[in-house]
């Protein structure tokens, strides 16, 4: 069973190349997410009361078409398993006209807010809808190139407009961040990516990026904080925007 809402996309969520930002894509489909859990419970800000947080490890996004400012828009998630007792997975998909637009699945961790550390998924009772979990193209872990293919690209600070609620860089904002990093961003349109958050980064934190390019419009990106830890790792395949 699936969780729906309808919105629709907003003029300002469109980049100057006419497709809606990955970013977008990303915070339409957890905001989904966020009714859904809402609705069925426990929500995510009953969860924090009890001490607890769902992180976000992995996700992966297919984009199967372009979506335009105005368009009415199908959300659905559901529930999924895609671990062990550590891990619980989530499912997402924008339809237009019933016609899938976007699909992605993303892993998650429960986190005990006092210890900061991850607990068993079991240890909270919840009523999520479930359903089968999604079978995308892109595999579940990252296999990026050999560290001596990265080249650094550039460095970038987390804005405190960027954070949550828990002080770090939202999960959402990563996605146009490693995209601003492309060669000749506004001719090309990301149309798969996947993004494994490592470490978390707080605002101020500046960090390095570095890309690999691996042709055919593939690119792999890491990003680094001061201290040498690595925050993200990203695949972003790309098609060239006519």
């Amino acid at each position: 069973m699936k969780y729906t809402r309808t919105f629709t996309v907003h003029s300002h969520d469109i980049s100057a190349s006419g497709f809606l930002r990955p970013t977008a894509i990303l915070r339409e489909m957890q905001e989904t997410a966020e009714y859904a859990t809402a609705e069925d419970g426990p929500s995510m800000t009953a969860l924090w009361e009890q001490g607890y947080a769902y992180v976000v490890m992995h996700m992966t996004v297919s984009i199967y078409g372009e979506l335009s400012a105005g368009d009415r828009v199908e959300g659905e998630t559901w529930a999924a398993e895609i671990g062990g007792p550590l891990t619980c997975g989530r499912c997402y998909r924008l339809l237009r006209d019933g016609v899938p637009m976007a699909e992605a699945v993303a892993s998650f961790a429960l986190l005990d807010l006092a210890r900061r550390r991850p607990v068993r998924v079991a240890s909270v009772e919840t009523h999520y809808r479930t359903d089968a979990l999604l079978d995308l193209d892109l595999p579940a872990r990252l296999s990026l190139p050999p560290q001596e293919r990265f080249s650094l690209v550039g460095e970038r600070q987390v804005y405190f407009s960027e954070t949550d609620r828990n002080g770090h860089m939202n999960n959402t904002r990563y996605a146009d961040f490693v995209c601003d990093f492309l060669p000749e961003p506004e001719k090309r349109r990301p149309v798969r990516f996947s993004l494994s958050y490592l470490t978390e980064a707080a605002a101020g934190e500046t960090l390095k990026v570095y890309r690999a390019d691996a042709g055919d419009g593939v690119f792999f990106f890491r990003t680094v904080r001061r201290d040498g830890k690595t925050n993200l790792e990203a695949e972003i395949v790309t098609e060239e925007v006519l």
